[in-house]
């Protein structure tokens, strides 16, 4: 993402509350948990500017943000989203599909008697105490 498009990800704690907060802080916010549920945010500032803009690229960002749910991240409204997108830039799928590179992710639950014994850094990405135990992750 970071090399194709620019875009520098931002991660949070687990959890859609902590998602949706950080992507207000974009102008536009896109945010999904490995889980799939995610959506896409609209500032009300890029809104307002939006609606006062005559430009055509203006126009079709308002038209998209009227599209894609904010509220509920609906899978069909987003899919209709990226299908506008790919005719704009008249892309196929095979085009579009390349674009994407999987992460190997694994997320799992092991039982333990005192979870009060693992620390993890703010986003919950690695772990910080006890730190011979990352290092066996790694």
């Amino acid at each position: 993402m970071t090399e194709q498009l620019g875009i520098t990800p931002v991660f949070v704690p687990t959890g859609v509350k902590h998602l949706h907060h950080e992507a207000l802080k974009s102008d536009v916010g896109v945010y999904f948990e490995v889980n799939g549920h995610g959506t896409v945010t609209f500032c009300p500032k890029l809104d307002k500017a939006l609606e006062n803009s005559d430009a055509d690229t203006a126009r079709r960002l308002r038209m998209m943000s009227r599209v894609i749910n904010e509220i509920v991240g609906d899978a069909m409204a987003d899919l209709l989203a990226v299908e506008l997108i790919r005719g704009h830039y008249n892309s196929s799928v095979r085009e579009w599909a390349a674009m994407y590179e999987d992460a190997p992710s694994k997320q799992l639950k092991i039982p333990v008697e005192d979870r009060s014994l693992f620390k993890t850094t703010r986003e919950e990405t690695r772990l910080v105490e006890p730190a011979s135990l990352q290092m066996t992750i790694d």
